[in-house]
This record gives structure tokens, C-alpha cells and sequence, in this order.
């Protein structure tokens, strides 16, 4: 398998291109994404998307794009990609040469006589973007990079706000936000540059992707001004984008370093390692994992269920347990976060807290830690199922059966968890078929552990239960004319 590339035939075709995307991220859950053409076709895009934890647990776009553009023989080429209103404005695909995905998304834009490649990455630790512009051919050019911004959170779309944007001058460049509430955005370049304060309003951009799914597409766009400087052949910019002012002096060294601690993609293993890493988020809570690039968070059911393919798969099995710890920090009346953290979590999920049982088996099993897995994680076993047991939030509860019994009609706790105007697509409320064979699991797994460990009061109490749900399992759930379980 070799590096992703692409060349300027199909990079031209805008169809094509506007359809293909790049994303990128860091390991505190900060990402750049857009069209290897470089038109946003999603609210989700954007060069600084970042987290505000001085809002709430969700992303922001902080950076929507930079427009670029030369001028060669006085005659201005813009670089950028927008869509507004159904026309595409300016056209800067149409300079493509090629798009390669090696170790980092990497553009090649053929002008005449001159040759510019751009490069990006996101920093380690830190939310910044960093985007390196090198002049490979032609003895200089004039170039300009106009920024865009809308401050607001990934799920929604922002208006022209009024009054106006205060900016502050920094070295080579400046900083901005629409809203008190938000981080400043830093914007500064390697290179001195000049700045012409021209802030104004692009209204009604276009997210095509988002019509299609159905939801609002048009969105206005802040822009602070244009900065100007000059390439010379041989010589490289690299413009931070960031939440905190950056070394200006050190941005080239940053880069490289950056650079030189990616993998390089040379086959499909390097592809995966890459892939599954970029799901893992270092937050002050601990270590969390993404359920899904561009608009998902955390969510419990879908850590568990992916945790071992993302740790254990990967010989990272003391990160599975971190993993794991993190989780249980929000462990409440014996529920597990459905998703969110700390005051904005939720426990709409009756399954969560049982597929954590089926992830630290996967831990037991690879680390052979019966024993030492028994007393790390005891206290909060006891505590889930005792929970379900007696009965805990949203009607879960332990039947006279031994089977569990979970949900109320207008919650939705199972992984069938569409809503639609507050009312669940599928009903399942009552005992369902994948619930019970979980909590089955989570008794009969919590057991062996207890066994090797010699826990006889923890053995004295469950031991009798998985004998009692196995048949009530099978006369609840086997449907003997039709030849297979039923759902609930």
C-alpha cells in the first residue's frame, strides 16, 4: 500500500475533490479538517477546532479557513476555495498539481512559472494549527493570507454579530474573538509580515454537505484583515494558529519537530496505527476516547465496545486500563456516562456500565491479571451490580427472575437510541434480549475473578445467580417456532 496522492485531474474536478476529506488532530482533541480542495463543506470543518471547557464539553470552530493568494507579474491568484449562494468563489483547484497524505496533508499548487507547497499539522499538548507555505519554484511572489472565523460551537452556525472586533498586535501577527466568552485566536506568521486591519463580514457560506444531511447550510463568516509578505525562491512561512500567542522566532524549529515525530505511512498498519490513535484525548479528567470525527464527544457504550481494538490490538494494554478509570470517575447509582463528563454527563444507557465488564475482560485476558485486576477495580464492580440489582435510574432493576428489567417509555437506553420529538423510534422498554445476556457476562466474569482471588463473601453472594438467569434467559428470549431469540 503506498502514501494517499492524488493528482490535479481529479483534484480539478471539484465534484470529486469537495467530496474528499483530510483530518487532523492532536492528542487533547483539537482537529483540522476540510476538502483536500480546501472548500468547508461541513460546519464541522475547519483549520482550529478546539475545545472551550470554560463553555461546556463541546468543540469550537475558531478558524474556519485561510484564503490565500499570490500575486506574479502584478496579476493576483487566488488560492482559496469558497462556496456561496450555489457559485464557487474564487476557484483555487483548479491550481492543484497534488494532494499527498504521507506523513502530513501535503498541496502542491502549480502558477505559471511558480510552485507553492503547503503542509499542516496540529501541535502536540497545545491547540494549534500549524500550515508552512514553501516557494519551490520561481524566483519570488508576493503572498496574502486572509483568515475566517465564526466562534461558535461545532453543531450550530453563526450570524453576523454586531458591533465590532476588537484586535490586538502581536509580533508578526495578531489576535481576535467574537465572543468574551471564547479563547482568543492567535494568528501569526515565521516571517515579518504586513497586516491590513480590514475586518469585515462574508456572508452566507455554504455547507453542501449539510443540505444533503438536512440541516441549515448557510453561515456568516468574520474576517480581520489580510497579511501580506514576500517569498523568495527556496524560502519558507510557517503561520501559527492558535489559542496562545506563539515564538514566532521558533515556529520553523516547532514544525520540524512536529514533523519529524509523525509516522510516516508506508502501509496499512502505519494507516491504522494513525487512525486509531487520533481517537485518544488527554483532558484534565484523564484519558478519553472520541466515538466518532467530525460531531461526536465521548460516549461510554461506544468506549467500551472499541477500547480493546484501540489498546489491547495495538499491545497498549495500560492504556485500556486508563482508559477505564477515566470512565469510572463518572460512575453514579451504578450507571456509566451514556455521554459527557462531570456536570454534563448523562445516563440514559442501561448497557453501558454492563459493556464495561466485556472490555476489562478483554484487559484480563491479554495482561493474565486475574488477581491484580480483582483488587483494582473490585469496589466499583460491587457497586454496579449491586446497583442493578436493587435498581437504580430510568426503571433498571433486577427481576424475581434474575433478568433485568430496564426503561420507561419516553427514554431511550439501549443502543436503539433515536429520538424524535421526545418520543423513542423503537420502543424498547422492558427486558431486552442484548441487556441480559450482558448482565449474565458481567456476573459470571465478575465471579471468576472473585474465585481466583479467593473473595468467598463476593462468591457467597452471586454465585447462585447465574444458575437462576440462564434458564429464565432462554424461556424469556427463545422464541421455539421461529427458531431464534426474540428482541424484548
Amino acid at each position: 500500500m503506498e502514501a494517499i496522492k492524488f493528482g490535479k485531474y481529479l483534484l480539478q474536478d471539484f465534484k470529486f475533490s469537495s467530496k474528499k476529506e483530510f483530518i487532523e488532530t492532536n492528542n487533547i482533541g483539537m482537529y483540522a479538517s476540510t476538502s483536500i480542495c480546501g472548500v468547508n463543506t461541513r460546519k464541522y470543518h475547519g483549520l482550529l477546532v478546539a475545545s472551550q471547557p470554560q463553555i461546556d464539553n463541546h468543540r469550537y470552530v475558531l478558524v474556519n479557513g485561510l484564503q490565500e493568494a499570490v500575486t506574479i507579474n502584478n496579476a493576483k491568484r487566488e488560492l482559496g476555495v469558497h462556496q456561496y449562494d450555489s457559485v464557487i468563489h474564487p476557484k483555487g483547484y483548479l491550481y492543484l498539481e497534488s494532494f499527498e497524505l504521507e506523513e502530513i496533508p501535503t498541496w502542491i499548487y502549480k502558477i505559471e512559472n511558480v510552485t507553492i507547497k503547503k503542509e499542516l499539522l496540529c501541535v502536540k499538548d497545545v491547540n494549534q494549527t500549524l500550515i508552512k507555505y514553501s516557494l519551490i519554484s520561481g524566483d519570488e511572489v508576493d503572498f496574502e493570507i486572509r483568515p475566517f472565523s465564526s466562534f461558535r460551537q461545532i453543531h450550530k452556525l453563526r450570524s453576523c454579530k454586531e458591533g465590532s472586533v476588537n484586535l490586538d498586535k502581536l509580533t508578526n501577527g495578531i489576535a481576535y474573538r467574537l465572543d468574551d466568552n471564547y479563547d482568543k485566536v492567535y494568528i501569526q506568521t515565521s516571517l515579518n509580515n504586513s497586516f491590513l486591519n480590514e475586518k469585515d463580514w462574508f456572508y452566507n457560506a455554504e455547507y453542501l454537505e449539510e443540505l444533503d444531511r438536512g440541516y441549515e447550510f448557510k453561515e456568516d463568516l468574520f474576517t480581520p484583515g489580510t497579511f501580506s509578505l514576500n517569498l523568495k525562491k527556496g524560502m519558507s512561512v510557517v503561520v501559527s494558529l492558535a489559542t496562545k500567542k506563539a515564538d514566532v522566532s521558533g515556529l520553523n524549529t516547532l514544525f520540524k519537530r512536529e514533523f519529524n515525530s509523525k509516522i510516516k505511512l508506508k502501509n496499512l498498519d502505519d494507516y491504522l496505527e494513525r487512525s486509531a490513535q487520533q481517537f485518544f484525548t488527554e483532558t484534565n479528567n484523564g484519558i478519553e476516547i472520541c466515538a466518532g470525527y467530525h460531531w461526536f464527544g465521548r460516549w461510554g457504550r461506544d468506549t467500551f465496545l472499541s477500547l480493546p481494538g484501540l489498546t489491547i490490538a495495538r499491545n497498549k494494554p495500560e492504556l485500556c486500563r486508563q482508559v477505564l478509570k477515566t470512565m469510572l470517575k463518572d460512575l453514579k447509582r451504578g450507571l456509566l456516562a451514556n455521554n459527557g463528563a462531570g456536570t454534563g454527563a448523562l445516563y440514559n444507557s442501561s448497557d453501558a456500565s454492563l459493556w464495561f465488564f466485556w472490555a476489562l475482560q478483554e484487559y484480563v485476558d491479554a495482561t493474565k491479571s486475574a488477581k491484580e485486576t480483582w483488587t483494582d477495580f473490585k469496589q466499583e464492580i460491587n457497586h454496579i451490580l449491586k446497583n442493578y440489582k436493587k435498581g437504580t435510574l430510568y426503571n433498571i432493576h433486577m427481576d424475581k427472575s434474575g433478568l433485568l428489567y430496564g426503561g420507561q417509555k419516553d427514554i431511550a437506553l439501549t443502543w436503539m437510541d433515536a429520538v424524535v420529538d421526545g418520543t423513542p423510534v423503537t420502543r424498547r422498554a422492558g427486558f431486552t434480549v442484548e441487556l441480559n445476556a450482558l448482565w449474565y457476562h458481567a456476573i459470571s466474569f465478575s465471579l471468576e475473578l472473585a474465585e481466583v482471588s479467593g473473595d468467598i463473601d463476593f462468591i457467597n453472594e452471586w454465585g447462585a445467580l447465574p444458575r437462576k438467569i440462564k434458564p429464565a434467559f432462554k424461556a424469556m428470549f427463545w422464541d421455539q417456532n421461529k427458531g431464534y431469540l426474540a428482541d424484548y
